[in-house]
C-alpha cells in the first residue's frame, strides 16, 4: 500500500469497499486477532464488527490495533 494514503481516507475505502480488517489486542499476555468489518464511520470513530472475544479485548483495553 502507498505509504502517502491519509488513515481516514484508508478506513473510508475500507468501509466503501467492505473490504476485511484484522483486529490486534494482547490478553494475559496472549495476541488475539480476528478479522472484522468496519459497519459504520463517522468523524471521530468507527463501529466494528468481530469476534465476540476480540470485542471483549477491546472493551477491556479500551483501544486495538488495526492491520
Amino acid at each position: 500500500m502507498r505509504s502517502n494514503i491519509e488513515i481516514p481516507s484508508l478506513l473510508e475505502r475500507i468501509y466503501r469497499e467492505n473490504l476485511e480488517l484484522s483486529l490486534i489486542n494482547v490478553y494475559k499476555g496472549f495476541p488475539i486477532s480476528y478479522p472484522a468489518q468496519i459497519i459504520a464511520i463517522d468523524r471521530k470513530s468507527i463501529q466494528v464488527q468481530s469476534n465476540p472475544f476480540q470485542i471483549v479485548c477491546i472493551h477491556q483495553d479500551k483501544e486495538t490495533c488495526l492491520l
